[in-house]
């Protein structure tokens, strides 16, 4: 896969920024962005009848996604995976509250995807790993 995705970007010339949108919004944002926003929040709200309910779950929804984040450390002592449970859900619980509440709010499940992902500097933060990872000069 490495292989095809790196002769496509040396045989079109698409820009490091263009990669990272691609990679990340398909591989990351929709995915997540159709489970958690457009199938779980609606449900959790259909369920609790409660906004700060459904913001909540959503949530701790969003930060179980990212239990296998490339730092977390699963195979040394308990207390190691622990910690790293304790700061995903710490790191992560947050974000994914203020994704549901957009999402709520707004009734629109794509807002943070395109707000926060394409139109922030997201994307421009984000090349620098993209272009290291896939060696690009």
């Amino acid at each position: 896969i490495v292989l095809v995705v790196e002769s496509l970007m040396e045989w079109f010339g698409i820009p490091d920024g263009t990669l990272t949108l691609i990679l990340h919004v398909s591989g990351t944002g929709i995915p997540i962005m159709i489970f958690i926003q457009s199938i779980l929040i609606p449900r959790y709200y259909k369920i609790s009848g409660s906004v700060a309910a459904s913001v909540i779950a959503g949530g701790l929804s969003y930060a179980t996604f990212h239990i296998f984040e490339f730092w977390t450390l699963y195979d040394g002592t308990a207390s190691a995976a622990i910690l790293s449970l304790i700061f995903v859900y710490l790191q992560f619980t947050g974000a994914g509250m203020v994704k549901a509440m957009l999402t709520l709010r707004t009734g629109n499940a794509w807002i943070h995807l395109w707000a926060y992902h394409v139109i922030a500097p997201h994307v421009w933060t984000d090349t620098h790993l993209i272009v290291n990872a896939f060696r690009i000069r």
